[in-house]
């Protein structure tokens, strides 16, 4: 069912949500009243709100209270309906759960909306304000030292989510009867990212393996073209580029397909998936910090968190990147050189790396876990590249060829992983 509250943006590199309405700020300051203030004569309380930023999904006001001579900050956030209702319930159970079972600082959930049927319009999410400023503000003024202690700080992070934020399904996390948490639908852009995900049949999990997820995507990609295939040119849902480009698309789906079996080999053990909790993006715009002391003070923006498969949690955002063989020349004061910039980055993430390693434990890989990613990279960045797809397939499959029957022996797999660990290009996918 179209939405009227946005439409979507499709060019040869991206797909984008535009807001069609914006949401009356009078009805988010009168909703923040309510459930603020429940008790008392709300419109007695000093209380305003403000714009603050937008995200490709989101937009957030800031909402300061004053009652008593004691101030308050919180955040309100407005959520187009791109995954009508498990969005923000996912969300919601994520913050819940992850409050209730480690010690990562998070926001509290005051009060939200689910449904976009209310005076407002739209899905919503009150929340207490995370002190601080995000990391990303200071982080070039940090010394090699604060930038180390943080790196632990995250890294601690992880491996409660690694612990105690583990279950036997990939899907989202939402709430369950009686207190209880459930796996069930799975929350990723790939699920939603364009007008027409929402119009057909989608297997949405939750997945007990790694293979039925993969399958579940590609699938995905293939009734995505055969809808195109049936649309008007005047649809606003209508993609001309990807219509033109249905055939080699398919072509590329059938070529992931062949390698699904092989890459994604199902367990004869038949044992449940070992799927934690894992935060789609770990930046330094998400890490909230005390700008004066460089402590920790939250980790924000948790949408679209879900229990995923262990070999998708590698290393925080903020610390992926290519290793290099050896270390470039250190910036003179006011570089502005992009390349060496970029290299010295590099460098330095992957000197945090093993930092994080200290804390969390060197990465210990399962068989194919490098092809797996690969694998869903490749897959999400047809769209915009078939040839590069049809490429890493055909790369994929030759390697596959060499190697025979020895394929699935783990001295074999260590071989082909190195040879597929590489800086990858970027494909015009959303992360």
């Amino acid at each position: 069912m179209a939405s009227t509250q946005l439409t979507w943006q499709t060019a040869a590199t991206f797909t984008a949500p535009l807001w069609t309405v914006e949401p009356d700020i009078s009805l988010v300051e009168a909703i923040c009243r309510h459930h603020l203030f429940p008790d008392a004569d709300s419109l007695a309380v000093d209380l305003t709100v403000k714009f603050l930023a937008q995200g490709a999904f989101n937009k957030v006001y800031a909402v300061d209270t004053e009652r008593a001579s004691t101030a308050k900050s919180y955040i309100f956030r407005v959520t187009l309906p791109v995954d009508p209702g498990d969005k923000v319930r996912n969300e919601v159970a994520t913050l819940d759960y992850v409050k209730q079972h480690t010690e990562i600082p998070v926001p509290t959930v005051i009060a939200y909306d689910s449904s976009s049927h209310n005076a407002l319009g739209f899905e919503w999410i009150l929340m207490d304000k995370i002190p601080g400023a995000p990391l990303k503000d200071i982080w070039s003024r940090l010394s090699d030292t604060s930038k180390a202690a943080i790196t632990r700080q995250i890294a601690s992070y992880v491996v409660q989510m690694r612990k105690n934020c583990v279950f036997h399904g990939i899907g989202g996390l939402y709430h369950g009867s009686d207190d209880e948490f459930i796996i069930g639908p799975i929350v990723t852009q790939s699920m939603f990212m364009n007008g027409r995900r929402l119009l057909v049949s989608r297997n949405r999990g939750p997945y007990h393996h790694g293979s039925d997820y993969a399958r579940a995507l590609v699938d995905l990609q293939i009734t995505d073209i055969h809808l195109l295939e049936t649309m008007r040119s005047d649809d606003p849902n209508f993609d001309e580029d990807l219509f033109e480009d249905g055939p080699a698309m398919l072509d590329a789906m059938d070529g992931l397909l062949s390698l699904l079996p092989t890459i994604f080999p199902k367990d004869k053990k038949n044992e449940p998936v070992r799927a934690p909790l894992v935060h789609p993006d770990l930046s330094l715009s998400n890490i909230m910090v005390d700008p004066d002391i460089f402590e920790i003070t939250g980790i924000i923006d948790w949408e679209c968190t879900n229990a995923s498969p262990q070999w998708q949690g590698t290393y925080p955002q903020f610390l992926t990147g290519p290793d290099l063989e050896e270390e470039p020349a250190r910036l003179e004061t006011g570089d502005i050189n992009c390349l060496r910039n970029e290299l010295r980055e590099d460098w330095e993430k992957m000197q945090l790396r093993a930092v994080f390693d200290e804390v969390a434990g060197p990465l210990m890989e399962e068989p194919l876990a490098e092809l797996k990613r690969d694998f869903i990279y490749y897959l999400e960045g047809a769209a915009y590249s078939q040839f590069m797809t049809q490429q890493w397939i055909q790369k994929t499959k030759e390697n596959i060829l060499s190697h025979s029957s020895y394929f699935f022996s783990s001295h074999i797999q260590a071989i082909f992983i190195r040879m597929h660990r590489k800086p990858r290009p970027h494909a015009g996918v959303k992360s």
